[in-house]
């Protein structure tokens, strides 16, 4: 948090700093993550415009970069099985590419379910099977930019979402966390 943001990465073991990003984001960061090979970092920013960006971190480099959303963000993570991003938050779940220097982004095809609500939770396996959950409760699955399928899992919002060995973890508003068992071809 901040006027100008930092971005840090360092080890969770010795506690040295291996990088140390800044200039880019303003007002803080509300979501990173790591691409499947670890090479590259993904960021939001808490700016008016939630601007995102792609980062080789070790060396400080921007690979690219976007305007996301003037509604809030709330998570984004790489898919390991082709290296897009996924980005989601109020009214709100795209699927972003690198060409070039620039993000391009698509909003997601809601072929099941309603866009007009929070989605508040994701997580993405390591077959890059995208899951994300919503503030009324359900968890739509995701296959190639639109809802492959769409359970209600709880009542209220899914705030928590995790793949697991026997499947789909999720966590809700409600009070609960259920294991959903998913196929082992997803």
């Amino acid at each position: 948090m901040g006027r100008k943001a930092l971005l840090c990465v360092w080890d969770t073991y010795t506690m040295q700093t291996y990088s140390v990003i800044r200039g880019f984001h303003d007002h803080g960061i509300c979501s990173l993550s790591f691409s499947g090979d670890g090479s590259k970092l993904v960021s939001v920013g808490m700016d008016i415009d939630h601007s995102i960006a792609v980062w080789t971190w070790e060396s400080g480099h921007k690979v690219a970069s976007a305007t996301c959303s003037i509604e809030r963000v709330f998570a984004c993570a790489f898919n390991p099985s082709d290296d897009t991003i996924v980005t989601i938050g109020v009214g709100h779940v795209k699927f972003w590419q690198v060409h070039g220097r620039l993000l391009r982004g698509r909003s997601g095809n809601f072929t099941q379910g309603s866009k007009q609500q929070a989605f508040v939770s994701l997580a993405v396996s390591k077959k890059g099977r995208i899951f994300v959950g919503s503030e009324q409760g359900e968890i739509y699955r995701w296959k190639n930019g639109e809802v492959d399928s769409l359970v209600v899992a709880h009542d209220g919002p899914v705030f928590a979402l995790w793949v697991c060995r026997d499947g789909l973890a999720s966590g809700g508003k409600d009070g609960l966390v259920k294991v959903s068992v998913t196929p082992k071809n997803h």
